[in-house]
């Protein structure tokens, strides 16, 4: 199993077609070559076609150690059964949809877990301003893509808000010439 110090969580923030789902795609692909399992929280199939569906048991989440497969998303038990993952990439998409910026203590508790156990955590959203707090607290790394977000708003939420400032709009002058333009940041160093 890994040390939890070496269990990442990646925040990948960035504006509708900009590239987030094919970076996860690619990242997932990563982790299914070192025969590490891939869960995908999802609301909607529509992003990641027909993948095979995991049931909504704790014994079905456990007993997933190869490949990849999708949960649906069906309310706050479907995050419980998050707790029974296990040394694999879970990579919660459009996470705005299901956590809110007040990360409920279950969600956090089940986030620590997910780290000693070994899991890598992608959480995909729009937005600066649709990530929990918390999820700054807990990143090992940011991909930043363009963004629409106006962080003067968000300059209260966000550690070292005025590297993310610079970079956003760094990034965003990029992107009008190559939109799938990309960093990785880390805020806490």
């Amino acid at each position: 199993m890994k040390n939890n110090r070496d269990a990442k969580f990646i925040v990948v923030i960035g504006a509708r077609g900009t590239g987030k789902t094919t970076l996860c795609k690619k990242l997932a692909l990563k982790s299914l070559e070192k025969n590490k399992p891939v869960l995908l929280l999802v609301i909607d199939r529509i992003s990641w076609g027909q993948l095979p569906v995991i049931e909504h048991t704790k014994e079905a989440v456990s007993n997933h150690t190869e490949g990849l497969k999708v949960l649906l998303y069906e309310g706050n038990e479907t995050l419980e059964l998050l707790n029974f993952f296990f040394n694999g990439l879970l990579i919660l998409d459009d996470c705005r949809t299901y956590v809110s910026n007040n990360l409920p203590a279950t969600l956090h508790q089940t986030l620590i877990r997910l780290r000693h156990r070994g899991v890598d955590t992608i959480a995909v959203t729009h937005g600066v301003s649709d990530v929990p707090i918390k999820f700054f607290l807990f990143h090992t790394e940011i991909f930043l893509f363009s963004t629409n977000d106006n962080l003067m708003r968000d300059k209260t939420r966000v550690i070292n808000h005025h590297i993310l400032m610079q970079h956003q709009k760094e990034i965003n002058e990029i992107a009008k010439t190559d939109k799938y333009y990309y960093r990785v940041i880390n805020l806490k160093k």
